[in-house]
């Protein structure tokens, strides 16, 4: 069976674990064929407290997940008081593409255990399938390389047949696949970190351990509600002014996860976090086989720094010894808009004439007016705001738009422009401007209405 690194490390100290790796390389190999037979299990993945931050270290379908291009720097130092004990360094980019469902990203990775040292780097494309404004379908592909080395200061025989075969044949092909379904925050995910199995030195003594895809899983499932911005009216002194709330995550975070591993131990996970603040949290999370971890973050604008902290009571004394794990992010640009699957408007054809729609169109109003309809919103001065939600040149369209909106159970009301020879469909009718401009904030807040504009007849 392949050596478990975690009890491996736990089981010696670390005089004795640097006594045994020097003292011939007969150890050396056995160490470095028992972390290649480990490839499916988790620490030769290594574990990351950030996960939450950056799900796309797990899951590739995660990319471009911050709505904007972003890029990642992790570093974990795992149990700190432990000679050869694990340091991760990772790099991520991911981005989404402007109007578009694509995504991409690039993953660098560098994992040091002992003598053995991993690099890796994948490149990852994925598609979001929109659903509704609410929801979509994620799934994405990475592949890449993955490089292994030894530190042969470290190895009193380093022309051993066998070290100088794994410098020939050290690099092998690496690839990713991930799942993922997104709907008002709930989040759910499965992820296949190893698409093809690793080719080992000695592949009769392995045989037995070769890996398919599905030897290892990862499945995630957190829930991230995020708010749409929104304005909010200020007070200077006297004065008022409106400022623009940008989007928000509700205060609660809640993530689970769990690893399955056939050719070791499954895992889960727990992590929830608070956000006090946009602009500072702290969150906790149980790990199975580590114990509690803490966790606290801040965001500057489009900066971020997180830090958590793992004791490590059973393998050293000290109470800075356990692990550590920083990350900082930087988020450039605005948010990038994809395409939101919506319901097309199937208008029949028009049979009213072009250069009678004007007077089929007042037609249309004189027999709601007559039927008792009576516009409040005119004040003395005769003046009306009207909040247009669409704008329309041909009256069959504006027509099935109104339709779609009462469907809703919106009041939806069509006005014509004589100047421009336009039909404004609104939803909306007040007689002073300024309750026209709240109304219009308020309206904005949903999304499918980011275009509505003030119209005065």
């Amino acid at each position: 069976m392949p050596v478990n690194l975690n009890r491996r490390y736990k089981s010696n100290s670390r005089r004795y674990f640097a006594g045994i790796v020097r003292k011939n390389s007969t150890i050396v190999l056995f160490f470095f064929f028992h972390c290649l037979c480990s490839l499916s299990y988790a620490q030769n993945y290594p574990v990351y407290n950030h996960f939450y931050m950056n799900p796309y270290l797990y899951n590739p379908a995660e990319a471009g997940n911050a709505l904007r291009p972003a890029i990642f720097v992790n570093h974990r130092q795992q149990w700190r008081g432990v000679e050869g004990a694990p340091v991760v360094s990772t790099l991520s980019f991911h981005t989404p593409f402007n109007r578009s469902n694509a995504r991409a990203g690039l993953n660098i990775s560098s994992f040091e255990r002992g003598l053995l040292t991993t690099l890796d780097a994948h490149l990852t494309y994925g598609y979001a399938i929109p659903i509704s404004p609410e929801s979509s379908f994620r799934l994405a592909l990475s592949a890449g390389l993955i490089s292994h080395s030894i530190d042969f200061s470290q190895v009193d025989n380093p022309d051993d047949p066998a070290l100088v075969n794994f410098l020939n044949n050290n690099q092998q092909l690496a690839g990713k696949f991930g799942v993922k379904y997104q709907s008002n925050g709930l989040n759910i995910g499965i992820a296949l970190p190893q698409l093809f199995a690793p080719d080992y030195i000695n592949t009769a003594s392995f045989e037995n351990y070769r890996l398919n895809p599905f030897d290892e899983v990862v499945f995630m499932v957190y829930y991230k509600k995020r708010a749409d911005a929104y304005f909010k009216t200020k007070r200077r002194g006297r004065a008022r002014y409106t400022k623009k709330v940008e989007a928000q995550y509700a205060p609660l975070e809640l993530h689970f996860l769990y690893r399955y591993a056939k050719a070791g131990n499954n895992q889960f996970e727990a992590l929830a976090k608070l956000n006090l603040s946009q602009a500072f949290w702290v969150g906790a999370s149980f790990r199975q086989g580590y114990g509690i971890t803490g966790n606290l973050g801040f965001n500057f604008s489009k900066f971020t720094l997180a830090y958590a902290y793992e004791p490590a009571s059973k393998l050293v004394n000290g109470p800075f010894d356990g692990s550590h794990e920083v990350q900082l992010s930087y988020r450039f640009g605005k948010e990038v808009k994809g395409k939101i699957r919506q319901k097309r408007l199937k208008p029949q054809p028009s049979k009213v004439n072009p250069a009678k729609a004007e007077g089929a169109h007042k037609a249309r109003y004189q027999i709601t007016e007559n039927k008792g309809y009576k516009n409040t919103a005119i004040d003395a001065n005769g003046k009306r705001f009207l909040i247009s939600i669409k704008s329309f040149t041909d009256f069959s369209h504006a027509d099935a738009y109104q339709q779609y909106l009462k469907k809703r159970n919106y009041d939806a009301r069509i006005h014509f422009d004589k100047n421009n020879n336009t039909y404004h469909v609104y939803i909306s009718e007040v007689s002073r401007y300024r309750e026209a401009k709240n109304e219009l904030k308020r309206i904005m807040q949903n999304k499918k209405f980011r275009k509505a504009k003030i119209i005065q007849p």
